[in-house]
């Protein structure tokens, strides 16, 4: 795992998830809640594998996005919309690196109502490339 990611360390090892929102927001439609992590060192590294678990629920939910941003800009490199129904999903996404540094980015994009709850829990961040999980969708 890489160790030099701060919010990893001080929110997600604390057994607790993560809103990027919930619910009611008036005029929020199309907007998005992000969830930077610092610059990642991956000069060394031909692929990081990000896994994590997320939760969207409600009839107006719109995108959750995994970004990465680097000197060339952001790319999307993985996203899910809609309704998954009430309950936990995983995921991972390898990511191909030719870059020193890199930034991810986790986008969640608000729908055109107010029943909209997305949710993220557990990042993991490991160098190589990802191991396949029973438990992904």
């Amino acid at each position: 795992m890489i160790n030099n990611i701060s919010f990893i360390n001080e929110y997600f090892l604390s057994g607790n998830h993560i809103y990027l929102f919930k619910g009611r927001c008036d005029n929020c439609s199309g907007k998005s809640a992000i969830l930077d992590t610092m610059q990642l060192d991956v000069g060394n590294m031909s692929s990081i594998c990000v896994q994590f678990w997320y939760y969207l629920y409600g009839s107006t939910i719109d995108t959750l996005r995994l970004n990465v941003v680097n000197d060339n800009g952001t790319t999307e490199i993985w996203s899910i919309s809609g309704d998954q129904g009430e309950q936990w999903y995983m995921t991972q996404t390898e990511i191909q690196t030719s870059d020193s540094t890199i930034l991810l980015q986790v986008e969640g994009v608000y729908g055109s109502g107010q029943d909209s709850d997305i949710s993220l829990d557990d990042i993991s961040i490991y160098e190589g490339p990802c191991v396949p999980s029973m438990l992904l969708k």
